[in-house]
C-alpha cells in the first residue's frame, strides 16, 4: 500500500492533536489506540516514554486511515484535562477554607 501526501497530513494532524497543551493524552489513551485501532503486529510502544515513538510507528499502526476514532480518543484526552484542572480549582479553594 501507498503512502500518499494526504496519510501523512492526517497524520501530522493527530500528532498535533496529541501533543497538544490542551490536550492530556497519557497512558489510558495510548492503550485505547493500541486496543481498538492499531494492528496487533503493530503496537505502540508507549511505555517507554513518548519520545520514543517514532513517526513512522504511527504510520504502522494505522491511525491515519482512523482519523475520526483517533480524534474522539483526543477530544476525550482534552475533557480529562478540562475536568483535571477544575477538580484542581476545587482542593485549592477547599484547602483554603
Amino acid at each position: 500500500m501507498e503512502t500518499t501526501l494526504t496519510d501523512y497530513n492526517n497524520l501530522i494532524e493527530l500528532v498535533e492533536g496529541m501533543v497538544n497543551e490542551n490536550t492530556n493524552f497519557n497512558e489510558l489513551h495510548w492503550r485505547e489506540i493500541n486496543d481498538s485501532i492499531a494492528p496487533k503486529d503493530a503496537q505502540i510502544p508507549f511505555e517507554e516514554g513518548v519520545e520514543f515513538i517514532k513517526f513512522n510507528m504511527l504510520h504502522a499502526a494505522k491511525l491515519h486511515t482512523c482519523k475520526e476514532e483517533v480524534f474522539e480518543i483526543i477530544d476525550r484526552a482534552k475533557n480529562q484535562k478540562k475536568a483535571l484542572e477544575k477538580l484542581e480549582k476545587i482542593r485549592n479553594l477547599w484547602e483554603k477554607d
